[in-house]
């Protein structure tokens, strides 16, 4: 029997750190920054199945006069354990499930929800049979395990991308990392916002940017890479936003000049990252 539960910060962030495959979308500190931001209310649900925890989901609602409210799940449930493809799914759909109940149990009637699931025959008819339409929002991420060695993960990248990586190592250029708490941190937000008017994007908010360039916690760390030319350290070539959440990491936002991309800066920064 499925059970779902509003939980504290200290049990999501057990369950987060121990479950599999988690996102920087469903981690606490993503959640107080967007909160904040935007200022939505964020609840943790963990969902039980007899006693035991088979996923966490965090959501941010909104209420509305006369109509209750509507909820966002940012590529959530995230599941504790690895299974099968088919299992996946089948358990995914059956925590989305407890979760709706719980949604309208809080008068929650606008939902939006964006799971981390392949577009299947079976999950559309799932959606479809909850009154759920497929807006297309689809998207797609890649994933690296950082326990096997380098040289193997070098050797599994594409020809061409370990081509342009080497160019820009032998090149001179210096690379310096950085917290979220100094200055180089207003540098990124202002280099982010002259990219986001040139390529007429909306992207990252400077207010969420700063939020969680500010996050705080054990397994949570904003990581600002920065190279610079050799020859000229006031002389920037690019940019880059790593942060750790439980035991993944997410790279956030990359950003080259036009110096830089003829240093390969992004594949530097990237590997560096890496």
């Amino acid at each position: 029997m499925y059970q779902v539960k509003e939980v504290n910060e200290e049990y999501w962030n057990k369950c987060y750190l121990n479950s599999h495959k988690s996102n920087l979308l469903q981690s606490w500190q993503y959640g107080n920054a967007k909160g904040g931001c935007v200022r939505w209310n964020v609840i943790r649900f963990v969902i039980l199945n007899n006693g035991l925890e088979i996923a966490i989901a965090q959501a941010f609602i909104k209420k509305i006069p006369f109509l209750g409210g509507w909820v966002r799940v940012n590529r959530g449930p995230i599941l504790m354990n690895k299974m099968g493809k088919e299992e996946y799914e089948l358990t995914t759909l059956r925590a989305i499930a407890s979760l709706l109940i719980e949604f309208q149990k809080k008068n929650l009637w606008l939902i939006k929800i964006t799971p981390e699931l392949d577009q299947t025959k079976f999950s559309h008819e799932f959606f479809k049979s909850y009154g759920l339409k497929n807006l297309k929002t689809t998207y797609q991420s890649g994933l690296i395990d950082l326990t096997i060695s380098e040289d193997v993960i070098l050797s599994n990248l594409k020809k061409k991308w370990r081509y342009y990586l080497n160019k820009g190592r032998k090149l001179e250029v210096f690379i310096e990392i950085k917290d979220g708490y100094g200055k180089d941190v207003e540098v990124l937000i202002d280099e982010y916002a002259k990219f986001q008017k040139q390529k007429n994007f909306s992207g990252i908010t400077k207010e969420m940017i700063l939020s969680l360039a500010h996050g705080f916690g054990s397994h949570w760390k904003f990581s600002l890479f920065i190279e610079y030319d050799s020859q000229d350290k006031k002389n920037v070539l690019g940019m880059l936003v790593s942060i750790r959440h439980g035991k993944t990491a997410t790279y956030l936002i990359g950003l080259t000049g036009n110096l830089g991309r003829e240093k390969y800066t992004n594949y530097v920064l990237l590997w560096n990252a890496i």
